[in-house]
């Protein structure tokens, strides 16, 4: 189990690959930074693909989340304006993003 505030990010969109290679399916990714260092990724597959297990490599280690390219604009929203902001990893089939604690609205 592990999980990591982020504090940047950068954005990757991905053109046409060939056909049947493994990065086919993947059409964008967001890379997950705390200072200077990757702690996460999330990749975008194709709609209707079957998504990938995510990932955990050592105990702190980056942290590996798939997601669908429709959902691009919901998580990218969340990651832009909603601070603090984690991604955590519990399981390959529990992993997701997290927002802080917030005040209740007026």
């Amino acid at each position: 189990m592990g999980f990591h505030k982020i504090e940047q990010y950068w954005i990757k969109f991905h053109g046409k690959r060939r056909e049947g290679r493994y990065t086919d399916k993947i059409r964008a990714e967001v890379d997950l930074i705390v200072g200077n260092d990757s702690v996460g990724k999330i990749y975008f597959q194709k709609d209707g693909t079957e998504l990938e297990p995510a990932k955990q490599y050592s105990d702190n280690g980056p942290i590996v989340m798939y997601c669908y390219i429709s959902e691009l604009p919901q998580i990218l929203d969340t990651i832009r304006n909603e601070k603090p902001c984690y991604i955590i990893y519990n399981w390959p089939d529990d992993t997701y993003l997290s927002t802080g604690p917030e005040p209740p609205p007026e």
